[in-house]
Order: structure tokens, then sequence, then C-alpha cells
């Protein structure tokens, strides 16, 4: 039975390399339960240091769709869930299954850094973990699609997309 995939809606990411910052808002919006309470623009505002003098990362039109190249860099996961307040670790790799099962029974989503072969490091949330016919599942939203993905624990293969290194597994605080 789902855990989290109903209840959990994954923001699109606004942008080439905002994968980080729509894991964050998503996870916050999950957590307090307010839709669009974060914005990816506002996020990067605050979270990039090396933006030039007087970049606006929200255009005045409002609309958060509109993110200027300026304001589409990549970062850490872990900045933008601290900046929200709902950080609660990491972990180095792809953590072990019992754990990534014991965060979603406690509906916290499992957001993961993985790297593909090409050496692009990608943000992915993991919203359902479960056991089939001796398989476990770990079941993984991405923000530059919204596609899901039904991932069998411990294959090298995520999408049909082979040789994924997982880099980080990130911990969700409530």
């Amino acid at each position: 039975m789902p855990v989290l995939p109903n209840d959990f809606v994954l923001q699109q990411q606004h942008g080439d390399n905002l994968c980080w910052l729509a894991v964050g808002a998503s996870v916050d919006d999950f957590h307090t339960g307010v839709t669009g309470n974060r914005e990816q623009c506002s996020m990067a505002q605050r979270l990039l240091s090396n933006l030039p003098v007087g970049t606006a990362c929200c255009p005045a039109s409002g609309t958060p769709l509109a993110v200027p190249s300026a304001c589409d860099h990549a970062g850490p996961v872990s900045d933008a869930l601290t900046d929200i307040g709902h950080y609660g670790g990491q972990s180095t790799g792809l953590a072990a299954y019992a754990d990534i099962e014991s965060e979603i029974l406690a509906h916290n989503p499992v957001p993961l850094a993985l790297e593909y072969s090409n050496g692009v490091v990608h943000a992915v949330v993991v919203v359902d973990a479960y056991t089939e016919d001796g398989d476990e599942i770990l079941v993984i939203d991405d923000p530059a699609d919204l596609s899901r993905v039904y991932y069998d624990y411990g294959s090298s293969d995520l999408g049909g997309q082979p040789n994924i290194s997982w880099r980080r597994t990130f911990f969700t605080v409530p």
C-alpha cells in the first residue's frame, strides 16, 4: 500500500539545475501541508551567494517558472533542506533499504543525490518503499520531468539509466 505517493506532490524544477530547490520546496510543502509555501526562486535568492549584485531570482511578474539563468545553479540538497528547516541528516551513498523504508513509514520523504555515468549530479525523492515478490522496491520521483521510477533496490539501472552512482541519502524531519 503506498505511503507517500498520494500525499507527496513534487514540484517540477524551474531551471535546468534547480532539482535541489524543487526537492527542498516539495519537502516543505509536504511537511507543512501548505502547497507553494516555498518558491524555488526565493530559495535561490537566499542560498546562491555568488549572484551578481542586483540579480533578482524571482521575476517581477511573480511567475516562479521564469527563473533567470543567473539563478539557475546547482547546489547541495542539504542546503535547501536546512534553509527550510527540514534537514535531518545524511549518509554517504544509498542508505540501507530498511532505513529508507523506516523513514517512509514515518511519513518522511527521502531525497537522494545521484550521479549519472556522464558526471551529472541530480536530486530525486523516494516517496515509497515496499517489497514485492521478494524484491525491495523504491518509488522515486524526479523533479526534472515529474516522472516516477520503480527502482529495484541494489540494481545499478534506474529507469533505463545504467551505472547510477548514489552519492547521498538525505533524511527529513517535519
